[in-house]
């Protein structure tokens, strides 16, 4: 089978047309797939629906201090279907200002 007849039997997510196992995205494994269904995100459909930034601030909330800018990386890269190792400099700053910008900064001269 070559390259391009396995894209074709793939649907939008980037997977087979029955699967929705958060695992068969590219760059989900296990431990993110257990933090993805602890904030309530069971399916890649429900991934798209969150949003890379998204499903990462509610992991980064539940557990601050395992989830990092790699599973951010990694949650952007699998609904993206590239490897999070190749995401391009200027994505990763753009993801980053999108985190930024969603978590408010502390009032400065309170306190």
């Amino acid at each position: 089978m070559t390259k391009q007849s396995r894209k074709k039997n793939l649907d939008r997510h980037g997977l087979r047309p029955r699967d929705d196992n958060l695992q068969s995205l590219l760059n989900i494994g296990p431990a993110m797939e257990g933090w993805l269904k602890a904030v309530g995100i069971h399916t890649p459909a429900q991934l798209e629906e969150e949003g890379a930034v998204g499903a990462y601030l509610k992991i980064r909330a539940l557990h601050p201090n395992a989830a990092n800018l790699m599973a951010l990386y990694a949650l952007y890269s699998a609904l993206h279907h590239i490897n999070c190792l190749r995401l391009a400099p200027e994505v990763k700053v753009m993801l980053k200002g999108m985190v930024n910008q969603s978590i408010p900064s502390p009032q400065r001269g309170e306190g």
